[in-house]
């Protein structure tokens, strides 16, 4: 009979939560069951992807480059940029914002490793080559200017976001009581 009552609470609970709340229930991070350096590798190996992605879409946008200057550009220009500038240009930002916060979460999941310093300047050369190849395809030197300008506002309105981010969202430390005077 318990067994009954069980599925019938079962089933109830399973009528009033919506799906969405299922699954965000189910894979909601568990401190207790997830050790701490499981996670942070996990989200290393994605980042590491994301950044593999985004770099290799600069070196290849949509559509290809252009092989020679027969059609009034230079060879080696994004075709895309030469024929749907307000796309390239949407591509561009977003895939950058995906290069920039990857690189962001592997400076933060990497804080207390050895050889930091390294990594990081391993980074910035990731970072300088990425402006070098996305300016390199750029159609004229307004979209390569507007380039520049992304590659050097976004990190910092990223870091900016993430940090109020992580201020609003953190949890409140209660405060430690004073004994009285």
């Amino acid at each position: 009979m318990e067994s009954v009552g069980f599925r019938e609470n079962r089933n109830h609970d399973l009528q009033v939560r919506p799906k969405s709340e299922r699954l965000t229930k189910y894979f909601r991070f568990r401190p207790e069951e997830e050790p701490r350096f499981e996670v942070r590798n996990t989200l290393l190996v994605v980042a590491s992807l994301i950044t593999t992605a985004t770099y290799q879409a600069a070196l290849s946008p949509p559509g290809g480059l252009w092989e020679d200057s027969s059609h009034g550009y230079p060879a080696g220009t994004s075709i895309m940029a030469a024929n749907k500038l307000a796309s390239y240009v949407m591509f561009v930002f977003f895939n950058s914002v995906g290069f920039f916060l990857s690189l962001f979460m592997i400076i933060a999941l990497t804080g207390g490793f050895p050889m930091r310093i390294v990594l990081a300047l391993a980074l910035q050369s990731l970072i300088i080559t990425y402006d070098a190849s996305m300016a390199a395809i750029a159609p004229n030197r307004i979209v390569t200017w507007i380039f520049y300008g992304i590659s050097v506002v976004l990190p910092i309105i990223a870091g900016l976001a993430i940090e109020t981010m992580k201020v609003k969202f953190e949890e409140k430390k209660p405060a430690a009581s004073r004994p009285p005077v």
